[in-house]
C-alpha cells in the first residue's frame, strides 16, 4: 500500500495503481469509522472509491511498531494501539491520515485513522551505512549469518518499488527485505545447530537486534520517494 500511494502523490494514474494492489491481494476493503475521508457509513469501501481520497501531493511511510519499539508513532492512543495489534501502518509524513490493515481470507480491510505527524525514518543513505555496519559486526556472533542475509536459503521476493523510489532505496529493500522475512517468519530465527544456554542467549540477542536493523532498513528503504512528479 505504500509504493501504491506514494505513485499515486508522484502522478501515477489511479487505475495502475488500482491495478498494482490488484495483484497483492483479490480484494481491499476501506473503513472509514470516524468519516476522517468522507466515506461516510462504517461499512467496506472498495479500493476504486478510496483511492480518489487518498489522491494529492504528500508522502507516505510504512511503519512496523512492535512492543517496546513504536517505530516513530505519535499518537492518537487509538492509533497506537490498532497500529501495534496489526503490526504495521501506513501513513502521512505529515500526519492526518493514517491506514491500519487486516487480513480478511485473502482480502485485505484497511481502517482508516486519524494521526499525529510521526518521527520518520532515516533517509535511505543512512539507513545502507547502519545496516552494512550492524551485519560486518553481527558476522561472528551468528551462524549462518552470510546465508540469511543474502536471502538463500531463506528467500523471499522483494518487493519493486517502482519509478517514483531512487535506486538505492530499492538496493536497501534487496538487502533487508530477505532478512526481515526470514527472521519475522521464523519469529526471531531458529537455531539451527545445539547451542549452549549461554551461546544460545547471545545469538537470540543477536537475532532481535539483526531483527529489528532489518525492520528499520524496510521502513527507510520506502519511506523516501523521490520528490519531484515523476508521473506522464
Amino acid at each position: 500500500m505504500v509504493r501504491a500511494l506514494n505513485d499515486l502523490a508522484s502522478g501515477t494514474p489511479a487505475p495502475l495503481v488500482e491495478e498494482s494492489l490488484n495483484r497483492v491481494a483479490v480484494a481491499h476493503h476501506f473503513i472509514d469509522t470516524e468519516d476522517i475521508v468522507g466515506l461516510g457509513a462504517p461499512v467496506g469501501h472498495p479500493l476504486r472509491v478510496a483511492l480518489h481520497r487518498f489522491a494529492g501531493p504528500g508522502r507516505w511511510a510504512l511503519l512496523l511498531p512492535r512492543p517496546g519499539h513504536p517505530a516513530g508513532m505519535r499518537g492518537p492512543v487509538a492509533l497506537n494501539a490498532a497500529a501495534l495489534n496489526a503490526g504495521q501502518v501506513v501513513i502521512r509524513h505529515d500526519g492526518g491520515l493514517a491506514l491500519v490493515p487486516t487480513s480478511v481470507g485473502p482480502a485485505i480491510q484497511w481502517t482508516i485513522h486519524d494521526a499525529r505527524a510521526p518521527e520518520l525514518p532515516s533517509n535511505t543513505a543512512e539507513a545502507n551505512r547502519v545496516w552494512s555496519e550492524l551485519v560486518a559486526r553481527l558476522e561472528a556472533e551468528l551462524h549462518g549469518l552470510g546465508r540469511i542475509t543474502a536471502g538463500r536459503p531463506l528467500e523471499a521476493d522483494t518487493p519493486v518499488l517502482g519509478r517514483c523510489y531512487p535506486p538505492q532505496a530499492q538496493r536497501l529493500l534487496d538487502r533487508a527485505w530477505p532478512v526481515f522475512e526470514a527472521l519475522r517468519a521464523a519469529g526471531g530465527g531458529a537455531h539451527p545447530e545445539p547451542l549452549s544456554s549461554h551461546g544460545a542467549l547471545a545469538q537470540e540477542r543477536a537475532l532481535l537486534e539483526l531483527e529489528r536493523a532489518a525492520a528499520s532498513a524496510v521502513q527507510s528503504a520506502l519511506a523516501w520517494p523521490l520528490v519531484e512528479h515523476v508521473g506522464p
